[in-house]
Order: structure tokens, then sequence, then C-alpha cells
């Protein structure tokens, strides 16, 4: 088994993850709005479960992978061309819950092509057992066998899913000139009252078969169709289309010549052999190149891009391979910016959590901009003079709207000092004292930077914080836990550990609504680990093999950082009903030995100590530092997210800076109104 992973967003796929980013703000902002609308249920109703990827899901997930040795490799952009040629390579099976596999294919092969298997035809429900492990029923695609594509010939297929759209055409961009007896009709995003889905479907469904029918009468020709598509189009249009139908070919290039460095990374010296022969159509090297040709040629060939990896070390390199390099730094420097994206937080009187790591992600960035050896301004996200560099954020503002920021940051180095010593100066970490573990001081520096980005009055003081508590206490036992039985059984203590907690989650029956201030922290904390955890990767992959300067923190993963977020919540809700000087000695005299489970009386008093004196000891940490930086302005509004000095909003246009005419303000009432939820256009 591989795992192929996509890495930098591309620009041309700007619109399309903006797009995707601000439907599931405005997701999480209705759930918000619906839990404080049915305050008396809790967050176990189905009103309340949204399909949204959690925050620290990509880094478990490759954790997990590394801990079960499997094979995983980080491409340079998207993955789907890589793992479709990866496929075809190997003659594996491909799963994935991505459409786009149904066109891949090896194109000018006499036989043989991607056999595909989406997720949504896997069945997890019922793994059936074999000797040595368990295997899952599933039914796959041959796309030259399907009923869909049964008429055209492989290299068709590219052409008819670019003509009815994917992420890099334009919503029914090609609707209007779809030749034959296809529908005739705009495109129209389906809507309530608009259309239902079924009559979607329909009509799609009858445009597909139609698209076939004449695409078909080409054989395994592109050039003609392609001509007599554009041709279809006013000439001052046509460069329009050919740019937007050739971009939407590009992503289906099967680049079979591209793999030698990653059949390396996954295989050694000596990777198997290829499963697959073809014979490619000779491209013609004109000077005045038609747009049929150069279809026909972007297929073949692909459309080459700059290799921004070319300036990294060997050691950087591998690290981002094994995707130990967070996408933020690369997409703020190889694309258009750092896409922040919602989570379940409080839109309604607080900030972005993601401002609690602006500081983390400034830093990322400039070290990583220093390791590259080309100029900064040459860089597609970096912006600006050397003195003055920055680069783009988009993030919510206000509850449902999302805008981009520009954010100030310095190219930054190691500059001969020890991993640790670097993130002592510009983060003021405390060393590890050495009667603690390595684990501990990891679990007490995100403590003290979330506390201290943060500025809130649940991270004044944490001894009395509850959700600070809360999320601590449920960290410390399970991590306990696991260290009691690491020389063997950890599959079953971790499931252990998962049934105790999900039940103490509701024991004797009790139920608190969502208390979004408590679920707003906790997205902060799984940030700060996130960031914090990437940002030592970096570090330590700067170094070079073999010096002693590498940060030497062990960060908690984050499936023991944070083992049920339920159960956080719920006692943090507890833990507030009751006096501040009172919460600690709950969390030590009752939950601490609870989550245990049942251990020695000597054992639970060691663990209750240690965990007293890190509460303290990041108390009196955030007492001596000094305050953040970029905090050092002035509030607005706590439903207000007002960008510090290194993060100003752009604005293309100031209307105040004229009398305002009419339209002006009813553009900013429309632009408030949606704000708050009360227009949805």
């Amino acid at each position: 088994m591989c795992m192929v992973f996509s890495y930098f967003f591309e620009v041309p796929k700007s619109s399309t993850v903006l797009r995707r980013s601000c439907d599931r703000l405005i997701t999480l902002s209705h759930l918000q709005q619906e839990a404080t609308r049915h305050a008396a249920g809790d967050g176990t109703s189905a009103a309340f479960r949204v399909d949204i990827q959690p925050h620290l899901a990509a880094l478990t997930f490759h954790l997990t992978l590394d801990r079960l040795g499997a094979r995983q490799v980080v491409v340079d952009f998207e993955a789907d061309q890589l793992a479709a040629a990866l496929a075809i390579y190997l003659g594996a099976p491909l799963v994935s819950n991505d459409s786009d596999f149904f066109i891949f294919a090896p194109y000018w092969a006499n036989c043989g092509g991607l056999t595909f298997v989406p997720t949504d035809l896997c069945n997890f429900q019922t793994p059936r057992a074999y000797e040595g492990g368990f295997y899952i029923e599933a039914q796959q695609f041959l796309g030259r066998e399907g009923p869909t594509f049964r008429k055209l010939a492989p290299i068709q297929m590219p052409l008819f899913a670019t003509l009815c759209g994917n992420d890099y055409t334009p919503p029914g961009y090609f609707n209007l000139h779809l030749p034959g007896s296809a529908p005739q009709q705009p495109y129209v995003r389906p809507t309530a009252q608009a259309a239902s889905v079924s009559a979607v479907a329909s009509r799609n469904a009858i445009k597909f078969g139609r698209l076939v029918d004449w695409l078909s009468g080409f054989g395994d020709d592109i050039v003609e169709p392609v001509e007599r598509i554009l041709s279809s189009y006013p000439i001052s249009k046509r460069p329009e289309a050919a740019h937007y139908l050739h971009a939407g070919l590009a992503a289906y290039h099967v680049p079979l010549e591209q793999l030698s460095p990653y059949l390396k990374f996954l295989f050694g010296e000596t990777p198997p052999p290829t499963r697959v022969s073809q014979t490619l159509p000779t491209t013609r090297n004109l000077t005045r190149e038609s747009y049929g040709l150069k279809a026909q040629r972007i297929l073949v060939e692909g459309v080459g891009g700059p290799d921004y990896l070319a300036s990294w070390s060997a050691r950087l390199i591998q690290a981002f391979r094994r995707a130990r390099i967070l996408t933020h730094a690369c997409d703020a420097l190889y694309a258009y910016g750092i896409v922040c994206n919602a989570v379940v937080e409080d839109f309604q009187r607080r900030e972005p959590f993601h401002l609690c790591t602006l500081p983390l992600r400034r830093l990322h960035v400039g070290l990583l901009l220093d390791a590259c050896s080309t100029d900064g301004r040459r860089l597609p996200g970096v912006h600006g003079p050397p003195q003055r560099l920055f680069y783009d954020e988009y993030r919510r503002a206000g509850c449902t709207s999302l805008e981009k920021y520009r954010v100030s940051f310095e190219r930054v180095s190691l500059h001969e000092c020890t991993g640790f010593e670097f993130l002592q100066r510009h983060l003021c970490l405390p060393p590890c004292p050495p009667i603690i573990p390595a684990w501990l001081h990891g679990l007490a520096c995100v403590l003290f930077l979330w506390a201290r980005f943060n500025a809130r009055p649940e991270s004044v003081n944490l001894v009395s914080s509850p959700i600070a508590l809360a999320v601590c206490v449920c960290a410390v036992a399970a991590h306990m836990r696991l260290l009691q039985h690491s020389e063997g059984g950890a599959v079953e203590v971790r499931t252990a550990i998962v049934r105790d907690f999900r039940s103490y989650c509701r024991s004797r029956g009790e139920k608190e609504p969502l208390r979004f201030c408590y679920l707003h922290a906790i997205a902060q904390l799984q940030s700060v680990l996130l960031h914090l955890t990437g940002l030592v990767w970096l570090i330590d992959a700067l170094v070079p093999e073999g010096e002693n300067f590498k940060c030497g923190m062990e960060m908690l993963p984050p499936q023991v950082m944070f083992p049920s977020g339920c159960l956080a919540h719920h006692i943090a809700c507890r833990l507030s009903s009751l006096p501040p000087d009172k919460r600690l000695s709950l969390v030590l005299t009752y939950w601490l030995p609870r989550l245990l489970g049942g251990v020695e009386a000597g054992f639970v008093k060691k663990v209750c100590s240690m965990f007293s004196g890190l509460m303290n000891f990041v108390d009196n940490l955030l007492a001596a530092a000094p305050p953040a930086e970029f905090r050092a302005y002035r509030r607005g509004p706590e439903n207000v997210s007002s960008p510090p000095p290194t993060s100003s909003a752009v604005t293309h246009s100031n209307p105040w800076r004229r009398k305002p005419t009419r339209n002006d303000l009813e553009n900013l009432v429309m632009r408030d109104m949606h704000n708050v939820g009360l227009e949805d256009s």
C-alpha cells in the first residue's frame, strides 16, 4: 500500500479553494447559531453534526501511518496526477473519493487502464477476517468498461470532463457552446429556489449522454473537437476559453516520466518494473500552434511548472516527502497565501482562532524563506520590498466572511545557534528543567504559548482556568496510562482509554449545552500544538546531519494531547460551576484519579504532584514573560476581528474617502447583513 498526498495549492485552483473555505465557514457559523438557538440540547444532537475534517486530522493520519510503517509520500503539488501515474505504473488499484480518477487512464496504451475504487463504494462496516489481518469489500471502476465511457476513446475522457467542468474551469463555462443536441442553458447553481437536486442530476445526465455521443464521432482524435468547440466563441473570447480548456486538460496529464524520484523514495534503489506500455503521439513543434494541437500536446507532455524545491537541501526535501513540513509556510511562499480554514469555534464573540498562532506562522515562513537560495521577491506568494516583506492570509472576518490580510514577516535563520536557543530567542520558551520529562516540557510549552498569545481571561491564570485544567488532565491521564503499558498491548490500552473517556463524558446522565468559548480554546490549543510541532520539525530538518543543534523537544501526538474533546468540554463545564480556588483541587482529588483508572495510590499521588507543578510552572512563566508583541494594539469589540499591526486587512477601495453614494451605503448594509447571517446571497 502506498499513500500519496498533495501539498502546495496551485494558483489556478485558488478560486475553488477559497469557495470551499467560505462554504465551510458558513456551515460552521450556522452550526453555532443552531446550538445557541437550541441551548437546552447538547452537542450529541443530530442538528449539530457537520461533515468537517478536524483541525489535527492530517497530522494524526501521517503519524499513524508512520507508526504502522506504511509507505507514504508527499508530492510537490496536487497529488491526483502522480497518484494516477503511480497506480498505472504499478498496475495497482487506486482508492480515493475524488471523482477525477474516473477520467485518468494510459490514453495511448493498447490495453489496461486505471482501476479506480471510489471510497463511496467501500464497505468499511463489515471487514472480513483472514489469516493475518482483514479485508474490505469494495466495487472497482474500469473506465473502458463502464456504461458512461464505453463509447469514448480513452483520450476523449479528459476532454469530456473538462467540457463538463472541473476544478480549473468555472462552473458551466462551456454549457452554451456544447455542440450537437446538448442542452443550451446557462449554468445555474442549485439552490432551494432554483432547482432540486434530482432535477439538476437529471439535466446533467442528459447533457453527459449527448456530449458522449458527439465526442465518440471523432474516434481517438481530440484536435478536431477542440477546434470546433472554440470556434463557436467570438474571436475576442477564444483566448480565454482556450485558457480554461487547456488548464482543465492539463489536470489529466499522466506524468509517468516524473515518477523516478518518487519510486526511489518509496521503494529504494530497485523499484518494481512498470506494468504499462504505450506509444505516445509525436507532438509538433510549431511556432504557431493551433488550439487543438496544443490540447493534444498538453495531454502528452503536461504543463511544466517551476521547481521550487530545487534550492532545498536533501535533508529538507526528505522531511518534505515524509510530511514533516507544514503546508502553511509553503502556501505562503509558493502559492497565493495561507487559507485559514474555520473549525468549530466561537464565531459570534471571538476573533479567529488562527490569530493565536500568528507569531508561529510568521516564524515558520521566515525560516523556510531563508532555506531557499532564491530571491524571495521572485516567489509568487512573497510581496513587498526586501525590508518589508509580506504574504497573504485569508481569515475569517465577522461570522461568515473570508477576507485577505497582509502579514509582514522577516527572513530568519538559525545563525549557528541550537534549535531550542532559536525558539527561546523568538518565543521566550522556557528551558526543560532536569527534573521533568521531555514530554511534560513540551506540554508546558504548548500551554505557555497559548496563554501568552491568547491574552484572554481563560488563560490569565491556568490553575483556575476550567478549559486549561480540563485539556491538561485528559492529556496527562492518557499519556500516563500509555506509559504504564509501554512494553506491550498498546492497541488494547488505547481502546480502553477511548472507551473509558467516552463513558465519562455522560456519567450519571449529565448534559451540558455546547459552550463555544471552551470549543474556541480547544481549537486554539490544537493550533498551537500543530504549528509548534511543525516548527520543531522544520528546525530539525534545517540542521545538518550529525550536528547537535536540534531542538530536542518532545511533543505529544494529537491523539494523546487531545484524547477526547467531548470529555474536555464536559470537565470544563463542571469546573466552571465551582469557585476558582476550588477547581484545581477537584481535578487532583476526583478527575485525575478517575481518568488514570485502577492504579496504586502512590502512583496517583505522584501524578497529581506532577500535574499541580505543571500548572504552577506555566503560571510563573507567564508572570515573568513580556507581553506578546503582536498583541500590542487596542482590541476592538469581542465580535470584531481587529488585525494587529503585522496583519493589515487589504481593501481594494474605501468609499469613505469621498462622500458615500447611495450604492455605497446599500452595499455596506448588505455586507453587514450578510456577516450577521441575515442574508445569504
